[in-house]
């Protein structure tokens, strides 16, 4: 998976940065948001916890998406890879 920056704008009311990604995914499905959040964070050298995936939008075949990202510069949200672990974690203690 390959991302690039197409757009970038910077929201000082709700103290965040508000990032367009066009990401291109050759022969693979559409990235999921806890693949792009991890690839976003590494990509602009940040933490994963900054990084809030608000929308990805593929089109049917295409191996092209975009995303809506958001780059907080207070809030922390929740590093989805690591709460799909805690999930796997949960339902085989049940």
């Amino acid at each position: 998976m390959k991302i690039e920056i197409s757009g970038e704008k910077e929201n000082k009311l709700m103290k965040r940065r508000e990032v367009e990604v066009s990401i291109q995914h050759d022969g693979a499905s559409s990235p999921s948001k806890a693949a792009l959040q991890i690839t976003v964070a590494k990509h602009m050298n940040i933490e994963p916890n900054k990084v809030d995936i608000h929308q990805i939008f593929t089109r049917t075949g295409s191996p092209n998406s975009r995303a809506i990202v958001r780059i907080w510069h207070d809030k922390t949200v929740d590093v989805l890879s690591e709460k799909k672990k805690e999930g796997a974690a949960e339902e085989g203690s049940q």
